[in-house]
């Protein structure tokens, strides 16, 4: 057999290999919800008509990013809740739960979300979430709406027993960019079990500013970490291509 057949054959293999798995994972996996557009819950109908007037709401725009389940204590039925980041207008709600009919509600309620980065207070713009074994979620809001910070980036924990918001980390200056965007917080939990949760750190990429946010949530303190690991090529930490510089 020549070099050549031998690779026909191994390329061959590979493919039906690739074309099984998906077979097997398209009979495996259950479709929970689907939708040719995301529809939301509103208060009333005077919200919704508010929404719309004001570009808060433009239908065909919102895009999940994330979706993450809780289950409680052993629930067979989970609360979903899944994320709309505001990279541009018109998402009314940036972080929601799913009913049974396919609405997303806002989380923990509408007035949380229905803000438009002018109160920060609320949430202005969340990709990704992360529940951990104490009830709790955690919500890193990027604190922009496309470019524009309109908020200072925060973390928050809501207690899912009571949907209380019960943390909540504004993020010091000295610790994010003008192009800093943090995205997905990985929970690190250190305590001993279920019931000894105050020991936790959270950690939380800089997609764009190439570092990494660390949050000591015991002592309400945080600090940035920057290594030349963190760029896309670790030798350089700028790129001028044709005069413009990308960091």
């Amino acid at each position: 057999m020549t070099i050549t057949t031998r690779k026909f054959y191994l390329l061959s293999l590979l493919c039906l290999t690739f074309l099984w798995t998906i077979v097997i994972c398209q009979n495996s996996l259950n479709i929970i919800r689907q939708w040719v557009a995301l529809e939301f819950e509103y208060p009333n109908e005077e919200s919704r008509v508010r929404a719309i007037a004001n570009k808060y709401y433009v239908p065909g725009l919102s895009v999940p990013v994330d979706v993450d389940a809780y289950y409680g204590y052993g629930s067979q039925n989970p609360r979903i809740f899944i994320t709309v980041p505001r990279i541009d207008v018109g998402r009314p709600i940036t972080l929601g739960t799913l009913d049974e009919n396919g609405l997303i509600s806002g989380y923990p309620d509408y007035s949380w979300n229905d803000n438009q980065g002018r109160n920060c207070e609320g949430l202005t713009s969340v990709f990704r979430v992360a529940i951990d074994n104490c009830h709790r979620l955690w919500v890193m809001d990027t604190g922009l709406i496309g470019r524009q910070q309109k908020c200072r980036p925060q973390l928050l924990a809501f207690d899912l027993r009571t949907d209380q918001l019960i943390y909540r980390h504004r993020v010091p200056s000295e610790n994010f960019m003008a192009n800093s965007q943090f995205v997905t917080p990985v929970v690190d939990v250190r305590g001993s079990g279920p019931d000894d949760c105050a020991d936790t750190f959270v950690y939380v990429a800089d997609v764009f500013g190439f570092g990494l946010l660390v949050v000591d949530v015991a002592r309400n303190r945080s600090w940035r970490v920057t290594h030349r690991y963190f760029y896309p090529y670790p030798s350089r930490g700028l790129f001028n291509i044709d005069g413009n510089v990308i960091f």
